[in-house]
């Protein structure tokens, strides 16, 4: 089943692989700005962090190996201190 999810980054056409949702911005203010500013998706700037949080996502395509771990067969999270830095937008 597709997932009504695409990642945010700019220009990025990946489908099929996993996507993570960006930090809660109430915890990880700096992680979060860090996420947005990644994407280079001037549209996230229209939204609250809540409605980010809920409908927004960015897919493993950015993120390094020592950024992930194994959740499960097919499952990565990443870690708490894992922010986007492959194949993203350069300002």
């Amino acid at each position: 089943m597709k997932s009504n999810y695409h990642c945010a980054v700019k220009d990025c056409k990946r489908e099929f692989c996993a996507l993570h949702r960006f930090p809660k911005f109430n915890e990880q203010p700096e992680r979060f700005r860090l996420f947005v500013e990644a994407t280079g998706n001037d549209n996230l700037k229209k939204l609250t962090p809540r409605k980010i949080y809920d409908r927004i996502r960015i897919c493993n395509n950015h993120f390094k190996l020592e950024d992930m771990r194994r959740v499960g067969d097919n499952r990565f999270a990443l870690f708490r201190h894992a922010v986007p830095s492959v194949n993203i937008y350069e300002i």
